[in-house]
């Protein structure tokens, strides 16, 4: 009696039976790309779920650091190591800490802040680089890509946008 059950192919909705769930499991089981994606899935969860998102800041003054912050404060798996307005003093904490990621504010010195990500993308390729701007043109945008930003964020920063680009940031920094 076993051995035709181990016989017989799993029952599907489509066949009009039900399927209880450890039987769905036990099929699952046996293929071994599910294998692989669970193990997938375990590392990501385990790594986002247990390890904060931690995260260094370079603003381009007092009140944009308190929006960035208070943005950031809206998100638990957050935690904020560092934040400066000085590029060259915010880059020895990124070295120093490695965060997960960076926030680099692209302000009226945008230049400097453009310099900042190529440098950080090339000396630190594990820390996920995210650009923030308030009204942002497309080729200052365009310039943070190229030079190694993987995000994007426009000031205000938008709850639903942060927590895309955060998870996003997550899976990177899990892989």
């Amino acid at each position: 009696l076993q051995s035709r059950e181990a016989e017989r192919p799993p029952r599907s909705l489509a066949d009009g039976h039900s399927v209880d769930r450890e039987s769905v499991v036990a099929v699952l089981l046996q293929r071994p790309e599910f294998d692989t994606e669970l193990q997938q899935i375990n590392r990501l969860t385990s790594n986002t779920m247990t390890q904060p998102l931690t995260i260094v800041v370079l603003s381009t003054g007092l009140d944009n650091f308190k929006e960035i912050r208070t943005a950031l404060s809206a998100d638990s798996r957050i935690q904020l190591l560092a934040g400066g307005n000085d590029a060259e003093q915010v880059y020895e904490e990124i070295i120093r800490l490695k965060p997960m990621a960076a926030m680099i504010s692209l302000g009226t010195n945008s230049e400097q802040a453009i310099k900042l990500i190529q440098r950080l993308s090339a000396e630190s390729p594990k820390t996920a680089l995210i650009s923030v701007a308030h009204n942002a043109s497309s080729e200052l945008l365009l310039q943070s890509l190229r030079a190694g930003a993987r995000e994007f964020l426009q000031l205000p920063i938008n709850t639903h946008d942060l927590k895309t680009v955060l998870d996003r940031v997550a899976e990177f920094c899990a892989t």
